[in-house]
């Protein structure tokens, strides 16, 4: 078996081709599918929905289903809570300057190294995990994506998958003109606006994530074990993923 061949599954279940950058801070990245539909990311908070009082609850709900009810036909949201382990190395580096700072008191050092010590026993004893969301934007793009490949017309497809794929992915390895890229960052823009608004209306915080943090999130993602030991996978300046990890 080639190393092509040991990696056909991973290529297939990531379909992400390509991370365009934002040009300004807060923009946020466009992610280029393979089927040439475009993705944008946000990162949010939560609201804990039963600390709420009976109103605020009501109105809550009522900020959600408008939310729910402005999005167009064409505008599916994906919302994903995923859990992970907390970095404690993000955590402690906040304090770093402070105990190097020769102006901090010894007794507030102290209070910091001791709250750090029992942070990092917390963490390895129990196992504490983060939550996080994440809202998903897409635009189909002026061309609309390629939904149907070569082998998705013959009967059995899957016995002859693997005959036809190097010609499905010459079909769908489109590549958008600065045009297209242009329109969809507009479009990214306006929907992911209308989105911040409403979740804002909630109490939620959000943003559009730039193009390293969806690179260390899909990242993660996909090579978890991987992501743990090795903080920056690194990638091309054309914004191409690192290999065995997309097309």
């Amino acid at each position: 078996m080639s190393r092509d061949d040991r990696l056909e599954s991973s290529h297939d279940l990531v379909p992400v081709r390509k991370i365009l950058p934002e040009q300004n801070n807060g923009q946020g990245a466009v992610l280029l599918m393979k089927d040439g539909a475009f993705r944008m990311i946000l990162r949010t908070g939560a609201v804990n929905f039963d600390m709420k009082n009976p109103m605020e609850q009501r109105g809550l709900t009522h900020a959600f289903g408008a939310l729910v009810n402005s999005l167009e036909v064409d505008f599916p949201l994906q919302i994903v809570s995923r859990s992970k382990t907390i970095n404690v190395e993000d955590y402690t580096n906040q304090f770093t300057h402070r105990l190097q700072n020769d102006h901090t008191p010894p007794a507030i050092k102290l209070l910091i190294e001791t709250h750090i010590r029992h942070f990092k026993t917390q963490i390895k004893s129990n196992k504490i995990m983060q939550r996080e969301l994440l809202v998903v934007i897409p635009w189909k793009g002026v061309r609309g994506p390629i939904t149907k490949g070569t082998s998705d017309e013959i009967p059995f497809a899957g016995l002859v998958k693997s005959f036809s794929r190097k010609v499905e992915r010459s079909q769908t390895n489109y590549k958008p003109s600065d045009l297209e890229i242009n329109a969809a960052k507009n479009q990214l823009d306006i929907r992911s606006s209308q989105v911040m608004g409403r979740l804002n209306q909630m109490g939620v915080w959000s943003y559009r994530m730039g193009q390293e943090e969806v690179r260390k999130l899909l990242y993660s993602l996909y090579h978890p074990a991987l992501s743990d030991r090795q903080r920056d996978p690194g990638f091309d300046s054309d914004g191409l993923l690192p290999g065995g990890f997309s097309a």
